[in-house]
């Protein structure tokens, strides 16, 4: 159950229905946010002498609850000592996920009694059971974007398509933080008329063209650009990600990468830019049998 300051219980909960409402305090850090997955740190502590005691003995425990509405996710972690370090796959969440913090009961506790209690508690007999709240202490939240499988939000990340009025074929630059896929002004002029990165029908074509091409040249020559922000990105979920990494180490056993930071089987690239990008052939062609299905290969 997420909690806030709106909810009511029918039993007594410090911070909601009993007890002074002071601010409780929450040390909240991200530490690590890549493609591959977000961590971070949450640190609290409840302010209630009889709820600490239980805490102690066994009885209760801290626990941060999340919930991601956009993705129908909710998962919930316990801590004896108001602690939490979490890693969040960004493949699973997508937008903001809330974070509810609390102490909860794990075992039965009976004739539960408080020195916080309000009078009007005093004459009841409080059973609370495993997984009621005793505390609430507040809450944080964070954005999370679904970046890991998703080929047109990986494409966005670290491929920008420019324009080049000195160009007469298209080309792609390696050397920034993202890679630019230059084209001449008039194709320029073309693939942003028909809005061909939008258009969701169209888009496997994109990834099996321009981007697969750039993307595997990118990955042949990543140790010489490994300080770009590209390079890292790519680097990072290669090392992580089971699939790709499985790719990048192959039969040998090695290192994903060299010293140098070059692929250690360069011959891999393509299979890898394929990968990454979600298979953008099989893609195109399942695209190309839904428009004929429609009649559009007239």
């Amino acid at each position: 159950m997420q909690l806030n300051e709106n909810t009511i219980l029918p039993y007594p909960c410090l911070n909601l229905n009993f007890g002074d409402d002071t601010e409780t305090h929450i040390d909240f850090d991200i530490e690590v946010s890549n493609m591959v997955m977000t961590t971070f740190n949450v640190w609290t502590k409840v302010n209630n002498a009889d709820i600490q005691r239980l805490i102690e003995t066994g009885f209760a425990k801290y626990c941060l609850e999340l919930d991601c509405q956009r993705a129908m996710i909710r998962t919930a972690y316990l801590s004896e000592d108001g602690k939490f370090k979490v890693t969040l796959p960004n493949k699973r969440y997508n937008g903001k996920v809330i974070g509810t913090l609390s102490v909860v009961a794990v075992k039965d506790i009976r004739q539960y009694k408080n020195s916080a209690f309000d009078e009007f508690y005093m004459s009841f007999d409080i059973n609370i059971g495993p997984g009621e709240t005793l505390a609430f202490l507040g809450t944080i939240d964070l954005m999370m974007q679904e970046k890991s499988q998703q080929v047109k939000n990986v494409a966005d990340d670290f491929i920008e398509v420019v324009h080049d009025e000195t160009l007469k074929y298209s080309r792609f630059d390696l050397g920034g933080d993202k890679i630019l896929l230059k084209l001449p002004m008039e194709m320029y002029e073309q693939y942003s008329t028909t809005n061909l990165s939008q258009n969701r029908d169209y888009e496997a074509y994109l990834h099996a063209s321009f981007l697969l091409n750039v993307l595997t040249s990118a990955l042949q020559n990543i140790g010489q650009y490994k300080s770009t922000r590209w390079a890292g990105t790519l680097i990072d979920r290669i090392n992580q990600e089971d699939e790709l990494r499985e790719i990048a180490v192959g039969a040998s056993g090695d290192e994903p990468f060299d010293e140098d930071g070059n692929l250690s089987s360069p011959d891999v690239a393509l299979d890898l830019a394929q990968a990454i990008l979600g298979n953008p052939y099989e893609r195109m062609f399942a695209s190309l049998n839904n428009l004929n299905s429609f009649g559009y290969d007239d």
